[in-house]
């Protein structure tokens, strides 16, 4: 009997972040539909959190239902409890800064060598056994390894390490990831010795694959864009649907993200509301997070209740990710904060004014969302201040963007490919 083949996914899934979950859908798809693989064949593991996309509707065909087992502090802590031990471990990533950080590392240390002489341990055997049983870590698209989670990359650094030391024939890889930006030198450090474990990384915009290059990673690198293009036949098919006559509906995101100060074109914003509800136009507020995730419907209490009253609210994980998606694709223009917001319309050739603020968003939009369409309007918020949305949304609708539809195909067909070919290389 062949041995099912294993699968980690690690990613920023399950927090109720329809964009990350977006891309566990993706890829969920993408093994199944394109390459054919069924339960029979493989086992996908993913992180115990909220479960948010689980309530997307989505008709996996691959089960989700295997978890990674739970934190390696919830075995040392058990422990203790069993031994009436009074110590008590925090959480990993809080861990990372602590002061029992060392304790931690210690016991790890001489329960894998203990571990990798007599497959014995005494505190996390059950973990070891989960990571020697894999066949991939595969860390699915995101923008998660950056200075702004600093405590997550040095976590996946040692986890990474720890799980290369029991099995040597795990393979690593990262797609569709937004690496950076890294300010700090010590994060540059721990990052690229991270990234030389990886046996294949591919990225979604230029700005990441300059950082492999300049820090000379040496790994299998490319740039392919954000893995949510694996959804291109569903989103063809979508479009084919379409309404012609949909000229009078907006697309509206506000973005839930501390980097993001709406007070400051509040006005400007309402002012374009104002104009596009006296042109008859129908807005449509998509809530690309919802509690306890990214709360982006609350930002809607922001603008008068004049304008809160006339929006009519889409929220994926109470309509289901193919009608939230359907209904963005009847709108004529779009303006919004949200990165994947940017990216769904973008793919169903809808124009958009994707709207940023710090250096984090910055390179979301003018790195993957330009990958995706070099046309694309891109403002900082601090530009925003200045302008008129009315007469920007305009420009970006009227703007032709000549043989898109092609240039997204070609993008979706090489990634398909190269994703087909890293999976049959690693898990032949």
């Amino acid at each position: 009997m062949i041995r099912k083949k294993r699968i980690l996914f690690r990613g920023f899934y399950n927090f109720y972040n329809f964009g990350d979950d977006l891309v566990l859908i993706a890829w969920n798809d993408f093994l199944s539909s394109k390459l054919k693989y069924t339960n029979e064949k493989l086992e996908l593991y993913t992180i115990q959190r909220d479960k948010s996309s689980t309530k997307l509707n989505f008709d996996n065909q691959l089960s989700l239902d295997h978890q990674e087992p739970p934190d390696i502090t919830s075995y040392i802590n058990e422990k203790f409890k069993r031994f009436h031990v009074a110590l008590k471990i925090p959480n990993t990533i809080e861990l990372i800064e602590g002061m029992k950080r060392w304790l931690l590392t210690s016991i790890v240390i001489i329960d894998t060598a203990v571990y990798k002489i007599s497959r014995k341990s005494f505190f996390i055997k059950e973990y070891l056994d989960f990571l020697s049983s894999l066949d991939v870590i595969h860390y699915i698209g995101g923008g998660y390894f950056t200075d702004r989670w600093n405590a997550v990359l040095v976590y996946e650094f040692f986890l990474v390490l720890l799980a290369k030391n029991v099995n040597s024939d795990l393979k690593i890889i990262g797609t569709g990831l937004g690496l950076g930006p890294f300010k700090n030198r010590l994060s540059r450090i721990v990052f690229k010795f991270f990234a030389k474990n990886f046996d294949y990384l591919f990225v979604r915009d230029d700005i990441s694959l300059k950082l492999l290059e300049d820090l000379k990673v040496g790994v299998c690198a490319d740039t392919l864009g954000d893995d949510a293009i694996l959804l291109f036949p569903f989103i063809e098919d979508i479009k084919q649907k379409q309404n012609v006559y949909s000229n009078n509906r907006i697309a509206f995101n506000l973005k839930s993200f501390p980097d993001h100060d709406y007070f400051l074109i509040k006005r400007n914003i309402e002012n374009y509301l104002r104009c596009m509800r006296l042109q008859n136009c129908k807005i449509e507020y998509f809530c690309f997070g919802k509690k306890p995730g990214p709360d982006d419907r609350k930002l809607m209490e922001i603008l008068d209740e004049e304008l809160r009253k006339d929006l009519s609210i889409h929220d994926p994980y109470e309509e289901g990710w193919t009608s939230f998606i359907e209904n963005l694709a009847q709108t004529a223009v779009g303006l919004g904060f949200a990165y994947h917001f940017s990216v769904i319309l973008t793919l169903l050739g809808i124009p958009v004014v994707s709207v940023y603020s710090g250096g984090y968003y910055r390179q979301k939009m003018e790195g993957g969302i330009k990958f995706l369409n070099k046309d694309s309007t891109v403002l900082s918020i601090g530009e925003l201040t200045s302008v008129n949305i009315a007469e920007i949304a305009s420009a970006a609708k009227s703007l032709k963007h000549n043989n898109m539809d092609g240039e997204l195909e070609m993008k979706y067909k090489k990634m398909a490919l190269e994703y087909a070919g890293v999976y049959e290389n690693i898990l032949k």
